[in-house]
Parts: C-alpha cells; structure tokens; sequence
C-alpha cells in the first residue's frame, strides 16, 4: 500500500513525459541525487557526453512523400543475427537496482514489449538466470563481458551467459584506468552506500527511491558474484581449473564504452 501512495507522483510524472529530455527530468526528481548522477554523468568535464549528444543532433530522418505507405510503418531488421522489431539495443548498464527495484528484469521487459535486443552488463545486479526468466525464450539478448585477470571468472559469467540463451557477447574495450568521474566524487558515491548525513538528508528527499531501496534486498553484482562462488566451490573441491564449457559460439560484437568499472588488462 505504501510503494503505490510513494510512487503516484512519479507516475503522474512519467504520464506527461512526451521526450527523452522530460524522461531525464522525471529520473532526477525520483532518484537520489548520487544514484541518478552516477547513471547521468561521465568522467572529468564529461565533453565525451556533450560530444555525443551533438552527435547524434547532427542525424537527420529523410522520408518518402506520396511512397503509398500507411501505418503501421514496419520497422523490424535483424540485429547481430536476430530479428528485432525496432533497429535498437538497450545499453548493458551496471547496478540497475540503485535506479529502480525492478533493475534488469524490469529494463528487459520493456525491451521485450517493444521487440528491442536486450544487454545485460558484467556488473548487473540481476544474474543472466534471472533475466531469462523474465524474457520470451527466443528473445534475441545480449551480454556484455568485462575481461579481468581472472580469466576462470570470466569463463563462469560466459558459461552464465550461454546456459541461460544469450545469443550474442559484447567484449568491452575499455581504458585502462578508472574514470575520473568527478561528480561521484563530489556526492561521495560508494558501493554499498555509506549512511552519512548528507546521504541521508538526499534520501530524505526522494522517498520513493528511499523506500525502494530499504524495502528490498541489499542489491550485488550477481552474475559475478555467482561466478566467484563457482571458483570458490572449484577451489575447495580441488577442480579449480575446470568450468563450465559449451560448444556453442557467441556471435561477437566489439565496441568503446567508457565506464567507470571497466579495466581491460
């Protein structure tokens, strides 16, 4: 009874959003301040963001006039082998429980409702399982792969990721060092976070996300963390060196993303 009462507003809000820009607006009023700029930021003076937004203003739609065409326009095409119905991928982005309680599974039936590929990221609070669970069988998804020293580690969240359907992998090529991600800084990010007083004051302000959060279990990066209690459990039973195989080969996609988590080494 309460979420519902906590949560009208918001949705009053998402109601009236008719562009991306008032979809941001609507985030920033619900989430709390350090959780939302984690989402919305980028590193140092963030002009990489800037530079990207000009980018894509710089795109233009050309359409047919008098072609004959009458809606519903068909926009389906095939996306590294899989027929979507809108040319679009959600971006694999980490911790998507700090945002929402419904994180992962919640993003991957929205794709699912529209026919867009879904992604899942190495640092996802909900494991490749869960977002299965959630999708269609044969809907087309993707995941997202951060290539560490521990290569047994790595090879258990490829074994998650094939098990549970995963049609295609996107290997991160990455910087070498953290993100200088300034506005973290300023909000004193952490993860778990820390309960300071201005943390708690911010918390104060948005009681919606405040009761999302306390309300539902602690979040983790869980297709990692089951990947760590793989090696742990290999490592006691004196397999360390073994993991799970699969003859199946990911169709592979390699493109920049520059995040904070993401070590190439």
């Amino acid at each position: 009874m309460v979420r519902p009462l906590l949560d009208y507003p918001s949705r009053r809000r998402l109601d009236a959003c008719i562009n991306i820009s008032d979809l941001r607006d609507a985030a920033k009023l619900r989430a709390h301040k350090m959780v939302f700029d984690y989402l919305d930021a980028g590193a140092d003076d963030e002009i990489t963001i800037q530079r990207n937004k000009d980018a894509y203003s710089q795109l233009e739609l050309h359409y047919k006039i008098l072609a004959g065409l009458s809606p519903p326009l068909d926009m389906s095409t095939r996306v590294m082998g899989r027929d979507v119905q809108i040319p679009f991928f959600t971006s694999p982005t980490a911790g998507s429980k700090m945002f929402h309680a419904d994180g992962e599974v919640g993003v991957a039936r929205a794709a699912a409702s529209h026919g867009a590929m879904y992604s899942l990221s190495t640092m996802g609070t909900a494991a490749p399982a869960e977002v299965a669970t959630a999708l269609p069988t044969h809907h087309p998804k993707l995941f997202q792969l951060y290539v560490w020293k521990d290569r047994s580690l790595v090879r258990d969240m490829l074994a998650q990721a094939r098990e549970n359907g995963f049609h295609a992998l996107a290997l991160t090529v990455d910087l070498t060092w953290y993100g200088n991600r300034e506005r973290d800084s300023r909000n004193g990010f952490t993860v778990p976070p820390n309960y300071t007083l201005r943390q708690t004051y911010e918390a104060l302000k948005r009681p919606t996300w405040t009761w999302d959060f306390l309300s539902k279990p602690e979040y983790a990066y869980a297709a990692v963390d089951l990947a760590a209690e793989g090696r742990e459990r290999r490592a006691r039973e004196g397999t360390r060196g073994e993991t799970r195989e699969s003859d199946e080969a990911f169709p592979t996609v390699s493109f920049f993303l520059f995040s904070s988590y993401g070590q190439f080494e």
